[in-house]
């Protein structure tokens, strides 16, 4: 077990600091049988000491025991009065009207304060921890109380009394936010250096930031390393950052890769998220050490898992392309969700995380880890064009945005096709109109694609088309569409993408152009000993005999009855009868249809 040597809390041996004042913990040892302690921060001194150079607190023997006189009960270190029967501590019978004086985290009243002594108060405060335990919203409203409760004239009375470190940093924050006093950088500073100088962590860490921009002193970058550093040095993180930045920068020191690399380090291995997505750009750099795929990955997704916006955007451009992972498109589009919509990063900043906004737009466009979804994509690309003004939005992915938007009209929705006996059928639940113009006369294709089709030239063959003869006005759509016309095309033996395409007739009527597509997730073989006819007869699947294994899979999934037939034993493909959709190929466990 190891113990905080300022606030005397209990940690287990694993741990190096402090996490609520960051302070170095010391192994806890047996307590002496002579000697004195501090009643409130636990410090040991000689029998001699009278007070605590800490925190100015009388101090107590060691072996003197802590119980109530009047009624029997253990009492805590430090208390003036029983908890149980209000009785002075070593005066029996005597109840008196104590101020409670407590460290508990967890249990200050907020609607009770005049119940806590001043340096409790003050204390309270102070300690953002308090925020993790009670809430955000907790926390803020008993700060509102405790600024309306807390006198500045007694807190400096008091402070003139005992010396002690609580009211120290009570009177440096409150003197530099101006809380129950006139704001004054210089008293801020004064007071926070006293604390400082006791070893506070924080008020160290603070004293530096104030030589870094002179804040009610001097700027010196020189001294305001030393005293982050200092503070680093107990277990600070926010020290421990900000040294790895300035070691990284050469502010105020010479610069050091490897001391960067090590601050980054320490910090993160005390849970920092800011510091985790650091350490992993040093190992995907090699800043400070060595490369590392694996380690870089490991710590993006330690501090994504910690919430941090930026680092779920770089574990999602990991997965993306497997780096230091196995290649994962799903996993990929789920993290660039996860930065973009983070709300820490919108409440703070207005907007959403843009370069992940963008991601997703692409991931919706091109059908990468989730299903193609051209009218989500383009609502994706709208909200980045929107917010083109912020620091994070990029130019040319602007440019790819807006160009992508001008030429989409519509959106296929739900699309099917299927083909049977030289013919073939379209449906949807809708083709709608997704732009903010009404369109000319529509109309839609099947292509056979080589290669899924994501805007631009279409490379492939023309099968049939399905002609609506007219437009669509903003906003509406053609609902439960069903379209039966005869396959034109005769593509050459090969493999192909199917596409359907909407197609807008242009304005003099001689051409049509593609306003919005869907890609089928599936390929579709042709196979053609001629291609000089129209008729689908002329190219059809066969079976290979000798690899068949009578299985029946070709007859149960072929869509056209009478396609394929048993004939003297065995399975045979019907010339006359065959769409040439490939369902028979593509499901064969033998691969004995070609």
């Amino acid at each position: 077990m190891k113990i905080c040597p300022t606030c005397n809390k209990e940690f287990p041996d694993d741990q190096k600091f402090c996490k609520y004042d960051g302070t170095p913990l010391a192994e806890k040892k047996a307590e002496t049988e002579s000697g004195k302690k501090c009643p409130k921060c636990g410090r040991t001194y000689p029998t001699d000491a009278g007070f605590c150079m800490t925190c100015g607190t009388k101090l107590v023997a060691i072996d003197e025991k802590n119980v109530c006189a009047s009624c029997g009960a253990e009492l805590p270190e430090g208390a003036a009065f029983c908890m149980k029967c209000g009785a002075k501590a070593g005066e029996s019978g005597e109840r008196v009207e104590e101020k409670i004086s407590t460290r508990d985290l967890s249990e200050i009243d907020e609607n009770h304060l005049e119940r806590y002594d001043l340096t409790t108060l003050c204390w309270a405060r102070s300690e953002d921890e308090l925020s993790d335990i009670w809430g955000n919203e907790t926390f803020d409203s008993l700060k509102e109380k405790l600024d309306a409760y807390i006198k500045i004239d007694d807190v400096l009375e008091e402070e003139e009394k005992t010396h002690d470190i609580d009211l120290q940093r009570y009177l440096a924050n409150a003197y530099g936010k101006g809380i129950g006093c006139e704001k004054s950088d210089e008293e801020s500073f004064n007071w926070g250096l006293k604390a400082a100088e006791r070893g506070v962590a924080k008020a160290q860490y603070s004293i530096g930031c104030c030589y870094s921009v002179g804040s009610g002193c001097r700027k010196n970058e020189k001294k305001a390393f030393d005293w982050i550093k200092k503070s680093a040095m107990q277990g600070y993180t926010d020290a421990q950052i900000d040294l790895a930045d300035r070691y990284r920068n050469g502010k105020g020191c010479e610069a050091n890769a490897h001391e960067a690399f090590s601050w980054y380090k320490m910090a993160a291995e005390q849970g920092d998220l800011s510091a985790e997505f650091d350490l992993a750009k040093c190992y995907e750099e090699g800043y400070g050490c060595d490369e590392n795929e694996e380690e870089a990955f490991r710590w993006y997704k330690a501090a994504a898992d910690h919430g941090y916006c930026h680092a779920q955007y770089e574990l999602a451009e990991c997965y993306s392309i497997g780096y230091g992972c196995n290649k994962d498109d799903e996993e990929a589009f789920e993290w660039y969700k996860k930065s973009a919509f983070d709300e820490i990063y919108k409440a703070f900043y207005g907007h959403l995380y843009l370069p992940a906004v963008y991601k997703i737009a692409q991931c919706l466009w091109y059908g990468i880890g989730c299903e193609e979804n051209l009218e989500d994509a383009i609502e994706a690309y709208k909200a980045y064009l929107s917010w083109k003004d912020e620091n994070d939005f990029d130019s040319e992915n602007g440019e790819d945005a807006q160009q992508k938007i001008n030429y989409t009209k519509c959106a296929i929705r739900n699309g099917e096709y299927s083909c049977w006996n030289g013919s073939c059928t379209v449906k949807a639940d809708c083709v709608q109109n997704i732009s903010d113009f009404n369109t000319r006369n529509l109309k839609l294709i099947l292509w056979f694609a080589n290669k899924p089709y994501h805007g631009g030239s279409l490379d492939g063959y023309f099968m049939a088309e399905f002609p609506f003869d007219e437009g669509l006005d903003k906003e509406y759509g053609f609902t439960d569409v069903n379209k039966t016309s005869p396959i034109t095309g005769n593509p050459p033996a090969g493999e192909y993408y199917p596409v359907m395409t909407v197609n807008e007739q242009s304005e003099d009527g001689s051409t049509n152009y593609i306003v919005g597509w869907k890609n089928f997730n599936r390929k579709e073989i042709v196979q053609s000993d001629s291609h000089d006819s129209n008729n689908a007869q002329d190219r059809y699947y066969k079976i290979d005999t000798s690899s068949c294994v009578d299985c029946g899979t070709c007859i149960s999934v072929c869509p056209v009855n009478g396609a394929i037939v048993r004939q003297g034993g065995k399975y045979k493909i019907i010339a006359a009868n065959c769409v040439v959709c490939g369902t028979c190929a593509a499901e064969c466990p033998a691969a004995a249809i070609y």
